[in-house]
Parts: C-alpha cells; structure tokens; sequence
C-alpha cells in the first residue's frame, strides 16, 4: 500500500534529519511530537469529524499507547539505536514496529491478529535477521 511507502519515506526522512541537525534523540522526538499533534488533529476531524464522537475512555487509551509508548519511547529508542548501531541496523530494526505494535495490542486491548497480520510479522521479522546477519558479516570501516 501506499501508506507503509509513504511511513517508510518519513521515517527515513526523520533518521535524515536526526543526523543533518545533529538532533539527539529526545530533541528530535520533542520536535516531531509537537509538530505533528495539530496536524493529526486537523487531519482526522477533516477527513473524519464523527471522531469528536469517540467515547473519551478510548480516546484517553488509544492516545496513552499511540502517544506515549510508540510516538515518544519509540522515537526516542529509535534514534538513540541509530547513533548508538547505526543506521543499517537502524532502519532494519525500525521494520518491526508495526509487528511489535500488533502483539503489544493483542496483549493490551485482546485484540486477536488475524492470520495475514501473523504471517507478515514473521515475514518482516525474517527479513530484519537477513539484513543483520548479511551486514554482520561484513568489516566495519572506520569514518575519518
């Protein structure tokens, strides 16, 4: 889909930007939540305003899990991996946030994965040891 082209984009994008303003990792979370928290708002009541409908329970819930755990531990994880990995292993690593953010639901909410959902974990998961291991292999070069 679209979409996970468009997320892929921005989450590089974000590693991009991480390293040309030189950003730590919260300073780079703080900027990416702040600025985005007015356009998701904006965003979700032009396209959907029934979401001013959403009982505040969920919304509390959904905005403690999106917000907290995956916009900023997430981030903030993130971004100390590539400074601390670097970016290969980074990026590879970033691939499973949509599997980890499944489980964690389904262990949350008791939401049960359907089979796809299960079967392109183990796909992503597969790919993420494949780039590890084949860029383990390989010497790291000293940068000047």
């Amino acid at each position: 889909d679209l979409a996970f082209i468009a997320v892929g984009a921005f989450w590089g994008c974000f590693t991009a930007g991480l390293r040309l303003l030189k950003l730590r990792a919260l300073d780079g979370t703080a900027l990416v939540s702040v600025l985005s928290l007015p356009l998701v708002v904006a965003y979700g009541l032009w396209f959907d305003p029934q979401l001013v409908q959403v009982p505040i329970r969920t919304t509390i819930e959904h905005g403690l899990y999106q917000g907290v755990l995956f916009q900023i531990v997430a981030l903030v994880l993130y971004s100390r991996g590539v400074a601390q990995l670097g970016a290969t292993f980074g990026v590879a690593a970033m691939a499973l946030m949509p599997g980890i953010g499944t489980i964690m639901e389904w262990l949350l909410f008791a939401r049960v994965p359907f089979w796809q959902e299960i079967a392109a974990i183990v796909v992503i998961a597969a790919g993420v040891v494949l780039v590890a291991w084949s860029s383990a292999a390989k010497p790291i070069r000293p940068t000047a």
